[in-house]
């Protein structure tokens, strides 16, 4: 009877969730090709239509394209070449289906989370996931990798990411060899779609805290070995890549200081727009050029983060909390711009895309929490929801509009730039550099 009981729940919830985000990126399907923003070489380029012959495979997992390693996602482009050619629905159709899975995905891994750490029935559990996912698969911030073809690295990577750390949380439980060389395998290919997934080692860590293993047995630390040691040489195969092209080195370099202001100005841009998304934009230009003068404003946000984590210690100590917060920072932390890499927008939301399942996870356990508390507020809790949902939902859908061809994209990005406080004095300085 239990087992039967779960199976309604999954699939009872897994339907609403594939209901809801095909509803919300049906449109993305009729959007054409971005042939100036990188949908032109990045999908569109000879290993694609070099289909599967043995030398193009052997280029595809050899070679460094564009200052970029990236052999299960070109492999994926190839796969949908040789199906359909170059039909930009087929395409788009591909990367909707992969935002789905990973919407069920996220569902899988919090309710294991829920069930594992932290002690929650089947119900709360399948409840606190359903929220997690629903809230994940319409966020704005979620929009851009879903809609954008070129930027299908992420929804893959995020897929075998996700997949590793829900065999990571069944080798917790189990202590099964299968599951643990499952989650290296799936780190594997998880790095072959996109380089962020080096943070693997650092959230399986986060999972055994979490999970309440003893952090001082040796065994734990073993397991982690191979695993670093993979991170390590691909984050050295990702600095190889971009080395190989000089046209993917950055053009400009920040100081060590400059550095730490743009990391403390990106962690609360990033935090913003997963907890209360506005604004979204395809590209957030840098605030200061290097060697200039840093915005006095710049040092507010760590002093205002600073403060909040003061005043919330008491709060933090909640381990759903911790979690979230902690995972939100180890998949964040790697795009902080703490590095000089070569990427020409402070922001990206395609970055946020993984990391924004922590605060999803924290608005879905805090909601669950409410509910529990105060019956009398239920119906407010449950009003509240559905309007997050729906405006998350109505943003989303009509933001896409932004991805519809390459005209769109740029009107999008130029009422961006003339919306900035700034564009007066950055038109002065073009005029003076082109003068």
């Amino acid at each position: 009877m239990p087992a039967l009981f779960q199976l309604f729940f999954e699939k009872k919830h897994i339907f609403y969730l594939i209901l809801l985000v095909s509803a919300c990126y049906f449109r993305v399907v009729s959007f054409g090709f971005q042939t100036g923003w990188d949908d032109q070489w990045v999908a569109i380029n000879h290993y694609t239509e070099g289909g599967f012959e043995l030398g193009n495979l052997s280029a595809i997992l050899q070679d460094f394209y564009h200052g970029q390693y990236a052999p299960i996602n070109q492999l994926y482009y190839t796969t949908i070449y040789s199906l359909f050619g170059y039909n930009a629905a087929a395409f788009h159709f591909a990367g909707i289906f992969f935002h789905v899975l990973n919407v069920v995905a996220v569902y899988c891994f919090i309710k294991k989370l829920c069930s594992t750490a932290f002690g929650k029935g089947l119900e709360e559990s399948s409840n606190i996931a359903f929220i997690s996912a629903a809230i994940f698969g319409l966020h704005p911030v979620n929009a851009e990798p879903a809609a954008w073809i070129a930027a299908s690295k992420i929804l893959i990577y995020s897929f075998f990411y996700l997949l590793s750390l829900i065999a990571y949380l069944d080798y917790i439980v189990s202590k099964k060899n299968y599951s643990y060389y499952l989650c290296m395998l799936c780190f594997i290919f998880s790095f072959g779609a996109k380089e962020q997934a080096v943070t693997l080692p650092l959230c399986m860590l986060l999972l055994d805290y979490i999970c309440c293993r003893n952090m001082k047995e040796e065994i734990i630390w073993y397991e982690k070995l191979p695993y670093i040691i993979l991170a390590i040489y691909f984050g050295l195969l990702s600095v190889s890549s971009q080395e190989i092209d000089p046209g993917t080195k950055f053009h400009y370099t920040y100081s060590i200081t400059e550095r730490f202001a743009l990391a403390g100005y990106t962690f609360m841009e990033y935090l913003t727009k997963c907890t209360l998304p506005a604004k979204i934009s395809y590209l957030y230009p840098f605030p200061f050029e290097p060697g200039e003068i840093i915005p006095v404003w710049l040092f507010i946000y760590p002093f205002f983060l600073s403060l909040c984590i003061y005043f919330l210690k008491d709060y933090l100590v909640r381990k759903w909390l911790q979690f979230g917060f902690l995972f939100f920072f180890i998949h964040v932390g790697i795009v902080l711009n703490l590095l000089n890499l070569s990427r020409y927008a402070v922001v990206a939301d395609r970055y946020a895309y993984l990391s924004s399942i922590g605060i999803c996870f924290i608005f879905a356990f805090a909601y669950q929490t409410a509910l529990k508390k105060g019956h009398y507020l239920k119906q407010l809790w449950n009003i509240l929801f559905i309007s997050l949902l729906i405006g998350f939902g109505l943003y989303s859908h009509f933001h896409l509009n932004v991805w519809k061809n390459t005209v769109s994209l740029k009107k999008s990005f130029r009422d961006t730039i003339l919306q900035r406080k700034d564009f007066n004095e950055i038109k002065k300085n073009l005029k003076n550099k082109n003068d």
